[in-house]
């Protein structure tokens, strides 16, 4: 008898080491992807409109960042904006006074969003144009990811956010209402 209560100790121990690894791994792998500058990947949509957007985003995990710029984007376009769509970069070459529009997106993990979003954000001037700062995510429960960028953004007034579960037609109206205002 004692020896099964030795070896059911040792399976319980080892259970809980492999859990204890198990939330690490997951930590590492969710949140880091909100502290990381990811690479230049520039996609654009062109336009006959003489209007222009920049899009910055955080890639999330999963797709639903990465959907909703391509929703946004798709949307934007139809309206007459040309758009550029970016991750943030210490080191990108993007003028904010070339775009009427800049949009601010990131997804939320563990309840921040993404660093090099908000140091890109803090380090421009955004004098003159309308931003939109989008935050995707489950919980549409809280505005607080969206308080955390636009407390940064600096020398606009002209500054609106809205969070999303979903890159849907619901969204989209959502969306150009905010853009339009």
């Amino acid at each position: 008898m004692k020896k099964v209560v030795k070896l059911l100790c040792k399976m319980l121990v080892a259970a809980l080491m492999l859990m204890v690894a198990g939330v690490f791994v997951m930590w590492f792998l969710f949140f880091r992807i909100n502290t990381v500058e990811q690479v230049f990947e520039e996609s654009v949509w062109e336009s006959q409109g003489n209007r222009n957007a920049l899009i910055l985003y955080q890639k999330s995990r999963f797709s639903l960042t990465q959907n909703t710029v391509t929703c946004m984007a798709e949307a934007l376009q139809k309206e007459g904006y040309s758009v550029v769509a970016n991750h943030p970069r210490h080191d990108l070459q993007y003028e904010i006074q070339d775009y009427d529009l800049v949009i601010l997106c990131s997804p939320v993990y563990g309840g921040t969003v993404s660093q090099p979003l908000l140091d890109y954000a803090s380090s421009h001037d955004f004098s003159g144009r309308k931003v939109v700062v989008v935050i995707t995510g489950e919980d549409l429960s809280t505005d607080a990811e969206i308080r955390m960028v636009t407390e940064v953004v600096s020398g606009t007034d002209d500054v609106n956010g809205l969070k999303t579960d979903r890159a849907d037609d619901a969204f989209r109206q959502r969306f150009l209402s905010m853009i339009t205002e």
